[in-house]
């Protein structure tokens, strides 16, 4: 039998969540239970973050109430030998947003990988206000751009490629930031009295 990583057996995983002015992990997965939808740890509609490994480590069992698809985590949890990260989010991106971001190939994933794994959050929380956002002509072109440029193999033949004149930077920039706010008022440390 092989032996498979706990994260990638059980479809789990410690994530580093950078913001402007501090770090914090939490647990990010698929939730085998509910149509493979991604999830984070959640507790009242508010994502469970921890200050540090050992702190993730020590207090997660004080968060088993609020493990999603609990089958497939509490054995994750009791396989799981190390608590590393497996991903680094940059939640910052979306506050420092500007034009030259959209540059450089690496800078764009980072965009996206943010842009993308706040999505999945507010999808899991059913917040509509950041769904209306995410659903905004600027933000689906950004995404877009994004993609046609950098992550699928161009089609130039297409008309309906969106090209970096064709973005509004600064209505991009405005809900960028309020996405940044929302998740941010969305956030709980671990090991605080007050909810």
């Amino acid at each position: 039998m092989v032996d498979f990583n706990p994260d990638e057996q059980f479809y789990k995983w410690v994530v580093k969540l950078n913001f402007s002015d501090s770090s914090f992990f939490t647990i990010w997965g698929t939730d085998k239970s509910d149509n493979d939808e991604d999830k984070f740890l959640v507790k009242a509609g508010k994502i469970i973050l921890f200050s540090n490994l050992r702190s993730l480590e020590s207090q997660l069992f004080n968060y088993k109430l609020w493990f999603f698809d609990k089958e497939n985590f509490d054995e994750w949890l009791e396989r799981k030998q190390d608590f590393n990260k497996y991903a680094e989010i940059d939640i910052q991106i979306l506050r420092s947003f500007s034009m030259d971001i959209l540059l450089n190939k690496d800078q764009s994933f980072i965009l996206l990988d943010a842009l993308n794994i706040l999505q999945d959050f507010f999808i899991q929380v059913k917040d509509v206000n950041a769904e209306e956002i995410y659903s905004l002509k600027e933000i689906r072109d950004l995404k877009d751009y994004i993609y046609n440029n950098f992550f699928w193999s161009r089609d130039d033949s297409n008309d309906n490629i969106i090209s970096l004149s064709d973005l509004n930077e600064g209505r991009i920039k405005v809900h960028l930031i309020e996405l940044y706010r929302m998740f941010r008022d969305r956030c709980f440390l671990a090991g605080m009295d007050e909810f």
